[in-house]
Protein backbone atom coordinates (compact mmCIF):
# COMPACT_ATOMS: atom_id res chain seq x y z
CA UNK A 1 0.00 0.00 0.00
CA UNK A 2 1.95 2.81 -1.26
CA UNK A 3 2.38 5.60 1.19
CA UNK A 4 1.91 3.87 4.45
CA UNK A 5 4.21 2.30 7.11
CA UNK A 6 3.52 -1.24 7.38
CA UNK A 7 3.62 -2.62 11.12
CA UNK A 8 5.92 -5.96 11.42
CA UNK A 9 3.76 -7.93 13.83
CA UNK A 10 5.88 -9.83 16.12
CA UNK A 11 5.39 -13.91 16.14
CA UNK A 12 5.19 -16.06 19.23
CA UNK A 13 5.05 -19.51 19.91
CA UNK A 14 1.48 -18.75 21.89
CA UNK A 15 -1.88 -19.92 21.80
CA UNK A 16 -3.81 -17.44 19.50
CA UNK A 17 -6.48 -14.85 21.61
CA UNK A 18 -9.87 -14.84 20.50
CA UNK A 19 -11.13 -10.76 21.19
CA UNK A 20 -15.31 -10.61 21.34
CA UNK A 21 -16.75 -6.95 21.12
CA UNK A 22 -20.14 -5.99 22.28
CA UNK A 23 -21.71 -2.40 22.02
CA UNK A 24 -24.12 -1.86 24.74
CA UNK A 25 -25.91 1.06 26.26
CA UNK A 26 -22.39 3.35 25.50
CA UNK A 27 -20.08 0.78 26.90
CA UNK A 28 -17.46 -1.42 25.05
CA UNK A 29 -17.02 -5.08 26.52
CA UNK A 30 -14.21 -6.79 25.82
CA UNK A 31 -13.66 -10.45 26.08
CA UNK A 32 -10.11 -12.45 25.47
CA UNK A 33 -9.76 -15.46 26.14
CA UNK A 34 -5.96 -16.61 26.72
CA UNK A 35 -4.47 -19.77 28.35
CA UNK A 36 -8.44 -20.03 30.07
CA UNK A 37 -7.85 -16.35 31.80
CA UNK A 38 -11.49 -14.22 31.16
CA UNK A 39 -10.34 -10.34 30.68
CA UNK A 40 -13.35 -7.85 30.69
CA UNK A 41 -12.87 -4.22 30.31
CA UNK A 42 -16.13 -1.95 30.48
CA UNK A 43 -15.15 1.43 28.71
CA UNK A 44 -18.32 4.15 29.41
CA UNK A 45 -17.61 6.70 26.57
CA UNK A 46 -19.50 9.40 28.63
CA UNK A 47 -19.23 9.91 32.08
CA UNK A 48 -15.04 9.14 32.49
CA UNK A 49 -13.52 11.60 34.42
CA UNK A 50 -10.28 12.88 32.13
CA UNK A 51 -6.79 13.78 34.21
CA UNK A 52 -5.83 17.14 34.66
CA UNK A 53 -2.20 18.17 34.03
CA UNK A 54 0.16 20.41 32.65
CA UNK A 55 0.23 18.50 29.05
CA UNK A 56 -1.09 20.15 26.16
CA UNK A 57 -5.01 19.64 25.66
CA UNK A 58 -5.62 17.52 22.66
CA UNK A 59 -9.49 16.59 21.78
CA UNK A 60 -10.08 13.05 22.00
CA UNK A 61 -11.30 12.90 18.42
CA UNK A 62 -7.59 13.32 17.52
CA UNK A 63 -4.87 10.06 17.53
CA UNK A 64 -2.02 9.75 18.84
CA UNK A 65 1.07 11.78 17.88
CA UNK A 66 3.96 13.87 18.29
CA UNK A 67 1.79 15.95 20.75
CA UNK A 68 1.35 13.31 23.12
CA UNK A 69 5.37 12.96 23.58
CA UNK A 70 5.24 14.92 26.94
CA UNK A 71 6.24 14.54 30.86
CA UNK A 72 4.95 18.05 32.05
CA UNK A 73 5.71 20.71 30.09
CA UNK A 74 9.32 18.39 28.38
CA UNK A 75 8.43 17.32 24.74
CA UNK A 76 9.77 14.37 22.83
CA UNK A 77 12.74 15.69 20.56
CA UNK A 78 13.49 18.76 23.40
CA UNK A 79 17.08 19.24 23.54
CA UNK A 80 19.15 17.98 26.80
CA UNK A 81 19.70 21.53 27.09
CA UNK A 82 16.55 22.44 27.44
CA UNK A 83 14.90 20.16 29.74
CA UNK A 84 15.98 21.83 32.97
CA UNK A 85 15.97 18.80 34.97
CA UNK A 86 18.46 17.52 36.59
CA UNK A 87 18.76 13.54 37.37
CA UNK A 88 19.35 11.34 40.14
CA UNK A 89 21.98 9.62 38.13
CA UNK A 90 22.78 8.93 34.20
CA UNK A 91 23.71 4.85 32.51
CA UNK A 92 24.66 4.68 29.37
CA UNK A 93 22.66 2.37 27.05
CA UNK A 94 24.54 1.94 24.08
CA UNK A 95 24.57 4.74 22.24
CA UNK A 96 21.91 6.54 24.30
CA UNK A 97 22.20 7.43 27.89
CA UNK A 98 19.38 7.22 30.09
CA UNK A 99 18.42 9.74 32.78
CA UNK A 100 16.96 8.43 35.89
CA UNK A 101 14.51 10.94 37.95
CA UNK A 102 12.36 10.43 40.84
CA UNK A 103 9.59 7.87 39.28
CA UNK A 104 10.84 8.62 35.70
CA UNK A 105 13.27 7.22 33.42
CA UNK A 106 14.58 9.46 29.97
CA UNK A 107 16.24 8.23 27.11
CA UNK A 108 18.17 10.72 25.60
CA UNK A 109 19.98 10.17 21.98
CA UNK A 110 20.78 11.71 19.00
CA UNK A 111 23.59 14.64 18.75
CA UNK A 112 22.79 17.33 19.64
CA UNK A 113 21.47 15.25 22.82
CA UNK A 114 17.67 14.91 22.62
CA UNK A 115 14.88 13.14 24.20
CA UNK A 116 13.68 10.02 22.68
CA UNK A 117 11.52 8.41 25.30
CA UNK A 118 10.11 8.62 28.82
CA UNK A 119 9.23 5.83 31.21
CA UNK A 120 6.87 6.82 33.88
CA UNK A 121 5.98 4.76 37.28
CA UNK A 122 4.79 7.10 39.67
CA UNK A 123 1.77 9.43 39.59
CA UNK A 124 3.89 12.71 40.41
CA UNK A 125 4.29 12.56 36.56
CA UNK A 126 1.84 14.05 33.93
CA UNK A 127 2.21 11.90 30.53
CA UNK A 128 0.32 12.01 27.33
CA UNK A 129 -2.69 13.82 27.46
CA UNK A 130 -2.22 14.55 31.51
CA UNK A 131 -2.42 10.95 32.03
CA UNK A 132 -0.77 9.48 35.61
CA UNK A 133 -0.02 6.60 36.55
CA UNK A 134 -2.84 5.32 39.17
CA UNK A 135 -5.28 6.82 36.19
CA UNK A 136 -7.91 4.38 35.44
CA UNK A 137 -7.47 2.60 32.47
CA UNK A 138 -10.94 3.50 30.94
CA UNK A 139 -9.61 7.44 31.21
CA UNK A 140 -6.86 6.75 29.10
CA UNK A 141 -9.14 5.15 26.29
CA UNK A 142 -11.73 8.02 26.51
CA UNK A 143 -8.73 10.54 25.61
CA UNK A 144 -8.34 8.83 22.08
CA UNK A 145 -10.40 8.07 19.24
CA UNK A 146 -13.17 5.30 19.24
CA UNK A 147 -13.32 4.12 15.47
CA UNK A 148 -12.79 0.39 15.61
CA UNK A 149 -13.09 -1.52 12.04
CA UNK A 150 -16.07 -4.14 11.80
CA UNK A 151 -15.61 -7.25 14.03
CA UNK A 152 -15.04 -9.56 11.24
CA UNK A 153 -11.96 -7.47 10.47
CA UNK A 154 -10.60 -7.14 13.86
CA UNK A 155 -7.46 -9.47 14.22
CA UNK A 156 -7.07 -12.51 16.65
CA UNK A 157 -3.94 -11.20 18.28
CA UNK A 158 -5.73 -8.10 19.58
CA UNK A 159 -8.75 -5.27 19.58
CA UNK A 160 -8.27 -2.20 17.21
CA UNK A 161 -9.57 0.93 18.93
CA UNK A 162 -9.05 2.46 15.55
CA UNK A 163 -6.73 2.57 12.28
CA UNK A 164 -5.98 4.71 8.97
CA UNK A 165 -7.63 1.17 7.96
CA UNK A 166 -5.89 -1.98 7.74
CA UNK A 167 -3.10 -3.56 5.51
CA UNK A 168 -2.99 -7.56 5.14
CA UNK A 169 -5.12 -7.85 8.25
CA UNK A 170 -3.06 -5.32 10.28
CA UNK A 171 -3.67 -1.38 11.50
CA UNK A 172 -1.92 0.94 9.39
CA UNK A 173 -0.72 3.98 11.87
CA UNK A 174 -2.21 6.53 13.07
CA UNK A 175 -3.73 3.49 15.58
CA UNK A 176 -4.86 1.71 19.16
CA UNK A 177 -4.52 -1.52 19.95
CA UNK A 178 -5.67 -3.65 23.18
CA UNK A 179 -3.99 -6.78 23.76
CA UNK A 180 -2.55 -8.65 27.39
CA UNK A 181 0.73 -8.73 27.48
CA UNK A 182 2.52 -10.76 30.62
CA UNK A 183 -0.46 -10.57 32.45
CA UNK A 184 -1.21 -7.21 32.34
CA UNK A 185 -3.70 -5.22 29.96
CA UNK A 186 -1.63 -3.35 27.53
CA UNK A 187 -2.90 -0.24 24.84
CA UNK A 188 -0.28 0.38 22.50
CA UNK A 189 -0.47 3.84 20.15
CA UNK A 190 1.21 4.17 17.07
CA UNK A 191 1.20 7.74 15.38
CA UNK A 192 1.48 8.56 11.68
CA UNK A 193 5.46 9.81 10.90
CA UNK A 194 5.90 13.58 11.72
CA UNK A 195 7.80 16.25 12.43
CA UNK A 196 9.02 16.53 16.16
CA UNK A 197 11.70 18.78 16.63
CA UNK A 198 13.42 18.19 13.33
CA UNK A 199 13.06 14.29 14.09
CA UNK A 200 10.29 14.20 10.58
CA UNK A 201 11.31 9.80 9.91
CA UNK A 202 10.47 8.87 13.82
CA UNK A 203 7.47 7.13 14.83
CA UNK A 204 5.36 8.53 17.85
CA UNK A 205 4.54 5.42 19.89
CA UNK A 206 3.06 5.45 23.47
CA UNK A 207 2.15 2.26 25.88
CA UNK A 208 -0.36 2.31 28.69
CA UNK A 209 -0.03 -1.03 31.23
CA UNK A 210 -2.73 -1.88 33.46
CA UNK A 211 -3.49 -4.37 36.11
CA UNK A 212 -6.05 -6.19 35.09
CA UNK A 213 -7.30 -6.91 38.68
CA UNK A 214 -7.78 -2.88 39.50
CA UNK A 215 -7.88 -1.12 36.19
CA UNK A 216 -5.17 0.93 37.40
CA UNK A 217 -2.10 2.25 35.02
CA UNK A 218 1.08 1.18 36.53
CA UNK A 219 3.04 2.26 33.95
CA UNK A 220 3.08 4.69 30.82
CA UNK A 221 5.66 4.65 27.98
CA UNK A 222 6.79 6.60 25.50
CA UNK A 223 8.91 6.90 22.55
CA UNK A 224 10.10 7.74 18.95
CA UNK A 225 11.08 5.16 16.70
CA UNK A 226 12.35 4.43 13.68
CA UNK A 227 9.78 2.37 11.16
CA UNK A 228 11.72 -0.19 11.00
CA UNK A 229 11.49 -0.31 14.85
CA UNK A 230 8.26 -0.37 15.78
CA UNK A 231 6.06 -3.39 16.65
CA UNK A 232 2.22 -4.34 17.36
CA UNK A 233 3.22 -6.22 20.05
CA UNK A 234 5.82 -6.29 22.49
Amino acid sequence: MPGRTRIRRRRRARARTRWGAILLGGALTLLTLAGGTALYLLWPRGGVALPTGDAPAIAASVPFGARDLALGSLRGGMAATALGVKPISTQNQGEDTLWLLDGATLRLGGQPLRLLAVTLESPQWAGPRGLRVGDALDAALAAYPSAPPDPEEQPEDFFVFYADGLADGLPVPPCAILSVSQGMTHVRLIGAPEAADGTPSLHPVGDFFADPDTNALVRITWALMPAEQVRLLE
